[in-house]
């Protein structure tokens, strides 16, 4: 049997250490380097945040993903007065914040802000409280929008030709001004 750090051949029976959080065997002269003996059956015990140890699984650590909020695409819009009927609704099915927060899964601060109309919800969040609640809060977005948007007049393609010949017009004019 080789030792996990250095490589060497162990004689006897290797030395079972804790290296920087990692289970190792190790010889006699690298066990000097690890500070905590472990056995097969055992774990070791140590401080840390966030680490879930179990004797048969691997040493994991649980990171937060911050994930890009879902956002309502442009086939829909909200209902006029959607922050009045969220209140509404919320008041004849005799909920509370807190009740409704906790139906939903999300804050009571950010279900005011909703409600008072200081913030506008995700795709997401729209979809929890038309569920939770019984109310429709998107429409599809009506066609007057899409027919504005392609009556907008169409970006004009400059040449490499006509940017030449622009500078060529202002260099004229210029020595006409001079001259002048």
């Amino acid at each position: 049997m080789q030792c996990e750090i250095c490589g060497r051949t162990i004689r006897g029976e290797p030395y079972r250490r804790v290296v920087e959080g990692v289970k190792l065997l190790v010889c006699a002269s690298c066990s000097k380097l690890g500070n905590l003996d472990w056995s097969v059956g055992k774990s070791p015990i140590q401080k840390g945040f966030g680490v879930n140890r179990s004797p048969s699984k691997p040493i994991t650590v649980s990171i937060m993903e911050k994930r890009a909020p879902a956002k309502i695409t442009n086939d829909y819009e909200f209902v006029k007065g959607h922050n009045a009927l969220i209140q509404n609704a919320r008041l004849k099915a005799g909920l509370s914040y807190e009740d409704l927060g906790r139906k939903i899964g999300e804050k009571v601060s950010v279900l005011k802000k909703v409600e008072g109309g200081k913030i506008t919800p995700d795709y997401k969040l729209t979809r929890k409280l038309e569920n939770a609640l019984h109310v429709k809060l998107l429409e599809v977005s009506s066609e007057e929008k899409t027919d504005v948007s392609a009556q907008a007049p169409k970006p004009v393609n400059i040449t490499i030709g006509d940017i030449v010949q622009i500078k060529t017009d202002k260099k004229e004019e210029f020595k006409e001004r001079r001259q002048s």
